[in-house]
């Protein structure tokens, strides 16, 4: 996988530095997708990418870095189901922003979290998890988030030009629950 990033890098770093715009939850080190993304976001500052990165929490590593412009989205009551509709409506307009002024921008979004058709890095497939054993209420409202996810992936892998899976598990849940080309 990091070949590929490296790849799609070096075309974009030949062409004019355009930037690229990543959208996740966070870019920080404490863990799981957001320390992933972040490292992404190290590996481009490297090479002297122009980034920006739209989510809910970024280090100050990447916040006070001259080359990163952030879009800090709001997570609405704390609550992470609301907050996904406000990550992907300021992660579309970051984009179509960025991409109406550098054609060549590059734009990274993570499984169903912004529906835009680039690059999907799938760090989890939500088509490939049954939520079990919960009470009436939590379990109404885990099939109502479930479905929602479910939605939301289908739409951002079917529009995305690539497809990026974590790992092998993720890449195999891809093919079998969305028939993504291998």
């Amino acid at each position: 996988m990091t070949n590929r990033f490296e790849n799609i890098a070096a075309e974009s770093h030949k062409a004019e530095l355009a930037p690229w715009v990543l959208i996740a939850g966070g870019f920080h080190s404490r863990g799981g997708m957001d320390k992933a993304n972040a490292a992404l976001a190290a590996y481009l500052l490297e090479r002297e990418t122009p980034l920006h990165l739209v989510a809910h929490q970024v280090d100050p590593e990447f916040s006070q870095h001259p080359g990163v412009r952030v879009h800090l989205v709001p997570r609405p009551a704390g609550s992470f189901f609301l907050a996904e509709w406000f990550l992907d409506r300021s992660g579309r307009a970051a984009a179509q922003q960025v991409v109406s002024q550098w054609p060549r921008a590059r734009v990274v979004v993570n499984g169903g979290n912004c529906i835009w058709p680039d690059i999907n890095w799938v760090h989890y497939v939500h088509h490939a998890y049954t939520p079990r054993g919960a009470r009436v209420w939590s379990g109404a409202r885990q099939r109502i988030t479930a479905a929602v996810a479910k939605r939301r992936e289908q739409q951002a892998i079917s529009c995305a030009k690539l497809v990026l899976a974590n790992s092998e598990r993720t890449r195999r849940d891809l093919i079998l629950h969305l028939e993504v080309n291998p």
